[in-house]
């Protein structure tokens, strides 16, 4: 007999927060609960045929004087083991007979469970969508709790490891809710919305109110008398009896179904069993709906849609939305924003609409406050959703040239997968479900018919109705568009009234706003195979079979081709077909294929073998680079990029990005990918994600607004100490208004990550505006000559040629690339100084040793030290690990160093091949300390000629 060992670990992830039902209350700093564990694995070694087990004790605390619950669940998709090898092996939770909450650990068959006695009885473990209560209190302390993990395996189970993750939430319980009302608690959601209490009497029949709490991620299936779901679920609307309510008020929980995919791929209606509820999410907003199959053996929509077309991001297309119009997608996408809030009327009707789509966006029902009394109140467009006129539900279909009576647009705003049900006629679908109901199918006039569909799971409410700029009837009745005309001037409706509904034959006029519920699509186009083809590569793929084109997406390639790139799919061999991307929709390609039912879709491979990358100024002033700069790069070639070209006034320049929109990104703390502007990369797969269709990578330069409140010469030390390392931001030097990025770097100082482009000439010095200048450098600022060669080995041939360092050496230099060199242009590599006008004319020929305490920084800032314990050492130490053989991490943003080159006396030297800083120190009479670097080496403490021009970078002092 095969002896078998399994090794279980168990991952705890304990959830340290106060119940979202304190939020609703108000009351945070009462309810506060918070749990810890010592050690949150479990480990279980256990043999075939025996139950083993390990306990972890946690502690809860809380000064909420109702006390807590603790929930258990599974904390990942599957409430079973899985194997860390082999997925296919799991070791499910334990079943028991119908009835049966926990047995003895001694009557146990295989598989695991939970037990909070010690051991001697034993629960399923249950599913993250449906989490169990384990413990209780009803007072405020700290309390310690055990659970414990039992498993029994079978001779079938592999040996291995197998893991899962265990949820623990300790909730605090709400406050009792008031005699005499009843009370609405978000559970769990965002905290955007809030509900007031309900008044209400001891059984009575009271009408309850829509959600106006909202959850990202989870449908809301309606209210229930337990926070984990397992009480009474009622509909958002529906009519209940209170039972006693004298003493305490009736306490209802929002119950959240957490997505489980999307609303566009969803085709496992047939496979739920009628009354099951799962959740799946709009692919067009990330809105996500509960959706229930009811007993037509449809699948419909819980919850009101809520489709806000003015999104400036929101694509409508043939993809992800029913069949729309090309002229209403395009309207979407081209009239924001509306230019008013009235619906379309009916003279010159067709364009009054079409014009008149985004009155559909103004979310009327937004801003509504959830409340209940007999006047028409409202409650929150959450539940609500946005009312549609007829030519927007019907996304364009549904003009005033379609007349005929019961006539039924092919197209409509639901996800695609999904329509607007019919309504008319015995065979309507709203019909159709009222049969299934026990109804007639046809105009009722009873409470009753009402109450029906306001009931669980069905969750109909009064939504109310849009006429010209104004809601109306909500809390009333419910007007829900079909896919149906009545006439040229009307649309049919399903009426949802208090005592009556009206099934088939209700009409309101189309440019009414009404509310949309989806059903399923059962009958959604051609199902068949996707055959990959190589084109010229090699390596296999498997088809997909028995795919539903509409909803299918193409594979990720496996194919390789030597010295080329994969690029994308595509229905012809020479690219001239339709394309697919990988994880892209192949709807369109099995269309224009003609690809019928049983059929198969052949993709082909599609290859290039280089990149080209190209730069551009996002919003640069001045500057121009060539898009030719590199050209037929190979994928994983290694490429210095280039200082930039560009400048943009009032803006520092902080590096390149492949995303447009970085600099906002990184103002807002989002993460973003910047480079520096002479970074070292190497074009793999993540650039070749950011390429367009012509295998072409634009870098964009990262422009950051000079800062409101501080300029270079009133940030100092401490504004400094205050910020976070890496943080980056924008300062101008009032001398000349230049603006210049920053960055406190990993040294823990703040640097200029930007060459100084201070212009001596076109300055007025002094110790308010620069760091301490001399009065000799003053005057020669204002008065010395315009020669075209560097002072020379005295003093006053220095002080001579201060203005040469004005003539904008670098400047009209054109970007270009080839196998010699890269240049770029002054804005990037700034002005170079020599080492007295560096310093402002602190530093001479007759300092030998030591660092000036003035220079041409801005007031407030300063060159930085050399020498062995000098700034640049430790820059070099912080962010480069301490190397001399390689320049990388230096080049690296935010550090941003560039390959500026120097001067020396009449020439120029070094660009795109090594960079060269001044510091404050000297070395000797003739020479001081400068941070030299190239891709091979970096010298932070090495000394050159005082009469040499290199380029500056200011440190906070």
């Amino acid at each position: 007999m095969r002896r078998l060992l399994t090794k279980i670990l168990l991952e705890f992830i304990i959830i340290l927060a106060v119940s979202p039902l304190i939020l609703s209350q108000a009351v945070f700093a009462e309810q506060n609960v918070s749990i810890s564990i010592d050690d949150s694995a479990i480990a279980i070694s256990t043999l075939p045929g025996l139950l083993s087990s390990a306990s972890k004790t946690f502690t809860v605390s809380t000064s909420n004087l109702n006390g807590y619950v603790v929930n258990l669940s599974a904390g990942g998709a599957t409430n079973s083991l899985i194997n860390v090898e082999d997925s296919s092996y799991t070791i499910p939770t334990f079943t028991f007979p119908e009835g049966v909450s926990s047995l003895p650990a001694s009557s146990l068959g295989f598989g695991y469970g939970f037990s909070v006695d010690g051991g001697n009885n034993y629960s399923p473990i249950p599913t993250q969508s449906a989490p169990v209560q384990i413990f209780e209190t009803f007072a405020a302390g700290t309390n310690q709790h055990t659970l414990t993990i039992g498993a029994k395996v079978d001779l079938d189970t592999a040996a291995g490891v197998y893991t899962n993750t265990i949820t623990l939430a300790a909730i605090a319980k709400p406050d009792l809710c008031a005699s005499d009302s009843i009370c609405y608690y978000g559970n769990g959601d965002d905290g955007t919305g809030t509900m007031e209490d309900q008044s209400a009497s001891s059984n009575t029949n009271v009408t309850l109110i829509p959600s106006n709490f909202s959850r990202p991620g989870y449908g809301f299936a309606g209210w229930n008398t337990a926070p984990n779901g397992s009480g009474t679920t009622y509909g958002p609307s529906e009519t209940i009896t209170t039972g006693d309510i004298s003493t305490t008020g009736l306490q209802l929980f929002a119950k959240w179904i957490p997505s489980s995919g999307n609303l566009q791929s969803f085709h496992g209606c047939t496979a739920m069993s009628n009354g099951d509820i799962v959740a799946l999410t709009d692919t067009r907003d990330n809105n996500t709906y509960a959706i229930a199959k009811q007993a037509d053996g449809l699948c419909w929509m819980m919850e009101s849609l809520r489709l806000d077309l003015s999104n400036q991001n929101l694509a409508i297309d043939d993809l992800n939305t029913n069949n729309p119009t090309a002229s209403f997608a395009n309207s979407i996408n081209t009239n924001h924003p509306a230019s008013t809030n009235d619906f379309c009327e009916a003279t010159n009707p067709n364009a009054a609409c079409v014009n008149q789509i985004l009155s559909n966006t103004n979310n009327i029902n937004r801003n509504l406050t959830a409340s209940y009394n007999t006047n028409n109140n409202s409650s929150s467009w959450y539940s609500y959703g946005v009312y549609y006129n007829w030519y927007t539900a019907t996304a364009g279909h549904g003009t005033y040239s379609v007349s005929t009576a019961g006539a039924i647009v092919e197209g409509d705003i639901c996800p695609a997968g999904w329509r607007l049900p019919t309504g008319y006629g015995i065979n309507g679908d709203y019909a159709k479900l009222d049969i299934a109901l026990g109804g007639n199918g046809k105009n009722q006039t009873t409470e009753a018919s009402s109450a029906r569909w306001r009931a669980y799971p069905l969750n109909f409410i009064y939504s109310g109705e849009q006429r010209g700029s104004t809601g109306y009837n909500r809390d009333t009745s419910g007007s829900y568009a079909t896919a149906n005309a009545n006439s040229a001037q009307r649309s049919l409706n399903f009426w949802l009234q208090k005592t009556a509904i009206n099934l088939n034959s209700n009409s309101n006029l189309k440019p009414r706003g009404q509310t949309i519920r989806c059903v399923i699509n059962s009958s959604y186009l051609a199902s068949g195979n996707i055959h990959y083809d190589s084109n010229g590569g090699t390596g296999t793929m498997a088809d997909d079979v028995n795919v539903i084109f509409r909803t299918a997406t193409a594979a990720n390639n496996e194919f390789t081709k030597d010295k080329a790139e994969f690029m994308y799919w595509n229905t012809r061999s020479d690219g001239t077909g339709t394309t697919v991307l990988e994880g892209g929709s192949v709807a369109n390609a099995a269309n224009d294929m003609g690809i019928v039912d049983g059929g198969t879709l052949t993709l082909y491979a599609i290859w290039q073998s280089a990149y080209n990358i190209v730069y551009a100024g996002n919003g640069a002033d001045t500057g121009t680079m060539s898009d030719s700069l590199h050209g037929n790069i190979d994928h994983l070639t290694e490429i210095n990029l280039i200082a930039p070209n560009f400048s943009r006034s009032g803006y520092g320049f902080a590096g390149w990005s492949t995303d447009a929109s970085a600099a906002t990104k990184l103002i807002n703390h989002q993460n973003v990918k910047i480079y520096g502007p002479n970074e070292k990369v190497t074009l793999d797969d993540n650039f070749y994600a950011n390429a367009d269709a012509n295998n072409v990578i634009t870098f964009y330069a990262v422009w950051l607004p000079a800062d409101s409140t501080y300029t270079m010469q009133n940030f100092g030390n401490s504004q400094c100490s205050a910020l976070q390392v890496g943080t980056v931001f924008a300062l101008t030097d009032t001398r000349d208004n230049n603006t210049y990025a920053v960055a406190k770097l990993a040294d823990n100082h703040c640097w200029m990550i930007e060459n100084l482009r201070l212009i001596p000439s076109a300055v007025t010095f002094s110790d308010s505006n620069t760091n301490l200048p001399t009065s000799a450098f003053i005057t020669a600022a204002a008065n010395s000559s315009t020669s075209n060669t560097l002072c020379g080995t005295n003093d006053s041939a220095c002080v001579d040629t201060v203005a040469y360092n004005t003539n904008n050496i670098n400047s009209g230099l054109t970007p270009r690339y080839d196998s010699n060199a890269i240049t770029s242009m002054w804005y990037s590599y700034g002005v170079m100084y020599n080492w007295y006008t560096a310093t402002a004319g602190n530093g001479n020929f007759n300092m030998s040793s030591g660092s000036t305490t003035g220079d041409i920084c801005p007031a407030g800032w300063r060159l930085p030290t050399s020498g062995n314990n000098g700034e640049f050492s430790a820059l070099n130490t912080a962010v480069n690990s301490g190397r001399t053989n390689t320049d990388v991490g230096l080049r690296n943003y935010p550090n941003n160093l560039i390959y500026s080159g120097d001067f020396n006396k009449t020439t120029f030297g070094g660009r795109s091949t090594y960079g060269r800083l001044w510091s404050a120190t000297a070395a000797n009479a003739n020479n001081a300390y400068r941070l030299g670097f190239t891709s091979s080496e970096v010298t932070p403490v090495k000394s050159y000629n005082k009469w040499d021009a290199f380029a500056i970078r200011c440190i906070v002092k």
